[in-house]
């Protein structure tokens, strides 16, 4: 892990342009302190990488992330309810708790994430033995606990066993994580074999995550970069794949595209997630316009209208909320296709049928993935 070069050439600095912070995903707000700044204690930072690499712990973890979502201020103990919060608005379901409550694993995985820094005892609270401590979730937890759901979507999705190709598109090879959030897909990534790995992402705190995640887990060859997808800070054919999950549709698509083209070399290869305007209605569906919800509703709704303008007109609207200007919109097969095209681009797989489809993209010329 690192933040210098790895074999990619950069552009030069004056030459990027900042998007607007709100487009970015994961919309972390900003911190005094980043978090690879305040740990200092390499057991924790070590402690966290065993529980990330664990698939049982990563499952406790998301678990975790989904109680504290419910009430940041709650304390858990061995007596946790089970079952995983059930978030109407989030796309990254929250699994059940992995062993029996009152069990010895139970109380061990939780004296794990205190010694990973994550949790800390509930001093306020009067305790027996071991076995009623309750927890609560520490300031370094808040910004990295959410980190382990995404892990575990990760890890269900089985992303090599869906695209056999992956693989081979990245060994020996630099990748670019474009919108890396928390590194969760860099790490992988890097885990296949890919030469260099470069972790963009807007949100100079969401890096400071990132970068400690890759130190817990080890991750070889992955560097870290702040920058925008929309200017990209890499040199033409500067890569030759892409990965970016999520964030096309919260971003001006006709810049973006153009840099996925610029920077891809001859025959490089792409795979993003996008939004279906399944994703939108599910989302509207889920919620009332209730005035807890309602921000999430309107979300929705804009993104079908966004979408349609997009789909039917080749129209980005910029929205403008209390927030901010953001971009927000679905796509479709064909003209998300045409987009493709303008920049080079061409679509070997569209996935069908679901609100986040993956799609392939190469550029040419380049003899086409068979999946």
């Amino acid at each position: 892990m690192t933040d210098a070069t790895i074999g990619f050439q950069s552009r030069d600095a004056n030459q990027t342009r900042d998007a607007d912070p709100s487009r970015d995903r994961n919309g972390a707000g900003s911190l005094s302190t980043p978090a690879s700044d305040r740990v200092s204690d390499p057991a924790q930072v070590a402690e966290l990488g065993r529980l990330l690499s664990n698939v049982t712990f990563v499952q406790a973890g998301a678990w975790l992330a989904g109680f504290f979502r419910r009430d940041s201020h709650a304390s858990v103990g061995t007596d946790l309810a089970i079952p995983g919060y059930r978030d109407p608005c989030s796309d990254v379901p929250i699994p059940d708790w992995p062993w029996p409550e009152r069990g010895t694993q139970t109380i061990e995985s939780l004296d794990r994430f205190a010694a990973a820094g994550l949790l800390s005892v509930n001093r306020g609270v009067p305790t027996g033995s071991s076995a009623d401590l309750r927890f609560v979730q520490t300031a370094l937890g808040r910004e990295l606990l959410p980190a382990f759901p995404l892990f575990h979507y990760r890890n269900g999705e089985r992303l090599v066993e869906r695209f056999p190709a992956l693989p081979g598109a990245v060994r020996g090879l630099r990748v670019l994580d474009a919108g890396c959030g928390f590194g969760t897909y860099s790490v992988f990534l890097a885990s296949l074999g890919a030469a260099g790995v470069l972790a963009l992402d807007y949100d100079e705190d969401r890096l400071g995550r990132a970068r400690l995640i890759a130190a817990g887990l080890r991750a070889k060859c992955v560097e870290f970069a702040r920058g925008s997808v929309e200017a990209l800070p890499i040199a033409d054919g500067g890569v030759n794949f892409i990965f970016c999950r999520v964030v096309l549709p919260l971003v001006n698509h006709e810049r973006t595209m153009s840099e996925f083209g610029r920077v891809l070399s001859p025959g490089g290869q792409a795979l993003l997630m996008l939004h279906a305007p399944r994703y939108y209605l599910n989302m509207i569906k889920r919620l009332a316009p209730t005035r807890d919800r309602m921000r999430e509703f309107v979300y929705g709704l804009l993104g079908l209208a966004g979408g349609a303008a997009f789909d039917l007109f080749g129209r980005e609207p910029r929205w403008r909320l209390i927030s901010g200007p953001f971009h927000l919109l679905y796509e479709r097969a064909g003209s998300f296709g045409r987009l493709a095209a303008r920049h080079g681009l061409s679509v070997d797989f569209w996935q069908q049928g679901v609100p986040k489809p993956y799609v392939w993209l190469r550029r040419s010329p380049a003899v086409p993935a068979v999946f």
